[in-house]
Order: structure tokens, then C-alpha cells, then sequence
């Protein structure tokens, strides 16, 4: 149905900001 269409979705981009932010942190701390 569209809604687990939509769950993905959200979890999806809860994931990659989740990502985002660890690699912008591990960066921080490389430098």
C-alpha cells in the first residue's frame, strides 16, 4: 500500500541524515 510506501521512505531519510551527521562528526574529529 502507498503508507509502507511512505514509512520507507521516512526511515530512509532518518537514516541518511543519521549517517550525514556521523561522517560530519567523524570528519570533525580527523581534523
Amino acid at each position: 500500500m502507498h503508507l509502507k510506501n511512505i514509512l520507507v521512505s521516512i526511515i530512509l531519510s532518518v537514516i541518511a541524515n543519521f549517517i550525514y551527521d556521523f561522517i560530519c562528526k567523524w570528519l570533525d574529529d580527523k581534523n
